[in-house]
């Protein structure tokens, strides 16, 4: 920087060297200083440096202030195009590094200060801009610009503290026309109850400020059924706000009646997933957790919004089943429902899976696998009962019963040999057309005779049967072939058993 105003010295004494050699006529140039002349403690103020003139290119001078009761914050040029702005310490160098954009009476840059604390209200603060010099440029004789170097003296601005703004927020009187505040109206007590029947809508309110200076509002005085706050805010003089609190009750309609939906319109569980999805009207719920999971808390909201509370649950978690409940109150402040959360923690996984049991049922510990045990020798029984139970198929009946056992076969087999063994003993014993002859009664046995010396007795002969007359031989018979009637009994031809067959 000390480089740049060294060149713009140099440009400077080159003008003057060029005015010495070619003296121009030059116009008088002015400066001045000017910004807030009141100020307070804490406050910040802009001081605007301004030229009057005409083709200024280049301002110079030295900046001057009570660094006791001021404190610069910024330094700033406000003119644009190729101007520029250089301050080394209190030295302030302004130029158009192009000299094409002069400018004539004009601001052209400010400085901002801030008014230290604790400065006594009725000084005086101040700051100038001495040792002005100003260049500028003038048409000569052959129509060329020539720069001219003008002294424009010093500026000034000073400003006197005032009084500190006022910090009074305070109420000097509330009140509400509809009902009594309570408790009793203090400027130190920011906190009030009242209650209004429901054909009030909003509060009546009165009160004012204490300061002059401070502003009052009222904010959220539109009354809905149940509780409501309404604020009296009071702006102090210097920017401090106060907040008087009304808590407002709007008693209900005399002919409402309460809501008595209590259930919810969303459960939220801070792990895992509802097992079944959730529905207002399901109030029993499982949720798995893993081992790691140790803190379990769940939240519900109200399906009616006038419902008067939802509780939550939370709960260190223990291994296996925990049993969590969220109870919602309808309006009416008497139905409830309740929604039971089983919250299920796994075991820990040490290489076999769980096993998981309905909620509230104790889960058997996890049994070590058996290792396989080799398989004894059968014996000749077994083999025996697995051969005979073994299913074989038979052509056209395993179509209806599917392969059947070699024992079951076997019983079928021996029942049915034994049916046509005794069918062929029955046909066997038939003789068709022959007469069933009586056997003549046995003749009893007789009487033995003692034993006597005497002579034996000869036995009587009985006098034959009489023989039936044998019946008469058909002419055409064969007199070699005895008549079928005179067969032996056990003697059976084919054609006899085969007639039988066909008569049965």
């Amino acid at each position: 920087m000390k480089k740049r105003i060294s060149r713009l010295m140099t440009v400077c004494l080159a003008l003057v060297m060029a005015l010495a050699l070619f003296p121009l006529r030059a116009e008088a140039a002015g400066a001045s200083l000017s910004g807030s002349a009141s100020l307070r403690p804490g406050e910040t103020v802009t001081v605007t440096f301004s030229v009057s003139g005409s083709d200024i290119v280049a301002i110079q001078g030295t900046l001057a202030y009570g660094t006791d009761a001021l404190e610069l914050r910024d330094a700033s040029c406000l003119l644009g195009g190729g101007w520029t702005m250089d301050m080394n310490g209190n030295t302030l160098v302004l130029y158009d590094s192009s000299l094409s954009d002069p400018v004539s009476s004009a601001s052209v840059f400010s400085f901002t200060f801030r008014v230290k604390d604790g400065v006594a209200s009725g000084s005086s603060v101040s700051a100038s801009f001495s040792g002005i010099t100003v260049t500028y440029g003038v048409n000569n004789s052959e129509g060329a610009v020539d720069y001219v170097e003008d002294s424009a003296g010093s500026a000034s601005w000073s400003a006197t503290i005032a009084a500190p703004l006022s910090g009074n927020a305070n109420l000097s009187a509330l009140s509400c026309g509809d009902a009594e505040l309570s408790p009793a109206f203090s400027p130190d007590v920011t906190s009030y109850f009242v209650t209004v029947p429901y054909s009030v809508t909003s509060l009546d309110l009165r009160y004012a400020a204490a300061d002059s200076g401070a502003s009052a509002w009222v904010s959220g005085n539109d009354l809905s059924v149940g509780d409501n706050t309404v604020s009296v805010g009071v702006e102090a003089a210097n920017g401090s706000t106060k907040y008087y609190n009304i808590y407002a009750t709007r008693q209900q309609d005399p002919g409402y009646q309460a809501s008595t939906d209590a259930r919810l319109a969303s459960l939220t569980p801070s792990g895992g997933q509802l097992s079944p999805a959730f529905s207002p009207d399901v109030t029993s719920y499982v949720i798995y957790v893993p081992y790691e999971t140790e803190e379990f808390s769940l939240s519900g909201v109200a399906r009616d919004g006038k419902a008067l509370s939802v509780t939550e649950a939370s709960a260190q978690l223990k291994p296996g089943d925990n049993r969590l409940t969220v109870v919602c109150t309808a309006e009416d402040g008497k139905t409830k429902t309740t929604y039971t959360i089983h919250v299920y923690r796994m075991p820990p996984y040490q290489g076999l899976l769980p096993t998981i049991t309905e909620p509230g049922k104790k889960t058997p510990a996890p049994q070590p696998t058996p290792k396989p045990q080799p398989e004894p020798e059968p014996t000749v029984r077994q083999k025996l009962s697995a051969a005979l139970s073994a299913g074989v198929t038979v052509p056209v009946l395993s179509r209806l019963t599917g392969p059947l056992p070699v024992w079951a076969l076997g019983l079928t087999a021996a029942i049915l040999l034994l049916l046509l063994a005794g069918l062929l003993g029955l046909l066997l014993g038939r003789r068709p057309g022959r007469r069933k002859t009586t056997p003549p009664p046995a003749q009893p046995p007789a009487p033995k005779e003692p034993d006597a010396p005497a002579e034996r007795a000869l036995p009587v002969q009985e006098a034959p049967e009489a023989v039936p007359d044998a019946p008469p031989v058909p002419a055409d018979a064969d007199p070699q072939e005895p008549p079928a009637d005179d067969a032996a009994p056990g003697d059976v031809s084919l054609d006899d058993l085969l007639e039988d067959i066909k008569n049965m």
